[in-house]
């Protein structure tokens, strides 16, 4: 994103598109499926040397193809709109969910626990701090050390020394000293009003 705009508004206003584009990106694997599936190269953040030799890899096995204006539309509506979907790697395999369904996240060493409004819960190859980059975007919190939670699931806030949230699924946590200012911000962002 720039102050004009983001890389997709400069490719439309671009005439000449007889190149190649290596795209940067914090978005998640949904995102970085479709620049793939958009024949486009990426580099998914934190960039290093490795990621970078591979792009350039690919860039000079490759052949010049124009970019076509329904690449840059597909792409820009998958990405504004944020489809609010996650491939997540489990034991069979990806699996598409909806970010809407995740009520938190759970820290469990280098893994962590998702749990889901259906009751339904999977351990992931991914530590929690990695899942609270890729949910960045869609009302998730780190309330503390431990949990990861959806804004949209909180039923109560009870303020106090100890502070505590209450989720749609019953579970209570309390929020560390640390992040309580912040969320009573963003929770009073979030909602329309606070009576």
């Amino acid at each position: 994103d720039l102050k004009e705009g983001n890389g997709f508004d400069i490719l439309e206003q671009v005439n000449y598109k007889n190149f190649d584009v290596v795209f940067t990106t914090s978005y998640t694997e949904f995102a970085v499926l479709a620049f793939e599936f958009s024949a486009l190269h990426y580099l998914l953040k934190p960039i290093t040397k490795e990621k970078t030799d591979i792009a350039i890899k690919r860039f000079k096995e490759k052949n010049s193809i124009p970019i076509q204006n329904e690449q840059i539309t597909n792409l820009k509506t998958l990405l504004n709109n944020k489809n609010r979907k996650i491939l997540i790697s489990t034991g069979k395999g990806l699996e598409l969910f909806d970010i809407d369904d995740i009520i938190r996240c759970e820290a469990d060493g280098n893994y962590s626990n998702i749990y889901f409004r259906n009751k339904k819960h999977i351990l992931v190859c991914k530590t929690l701090q990695t899942l609270e980059s890729s949910l960045a975007d869609f009302n998730f919190f780190r309330i503390n050390r431990k949990y990861l939670i959806n804004i949209e699931c909180i039923v109560s806030y009870n303020r106090g020394k100890y502070p505590t949230i209450k989720l749609i699924d019953g579970f209570e946590t309390t929020i560390t000293e640390h992040n309580k200012h912040k969320f009573r911000e963003i929770l009073e962002n979030h909602i329309a009003k606070v009576l």
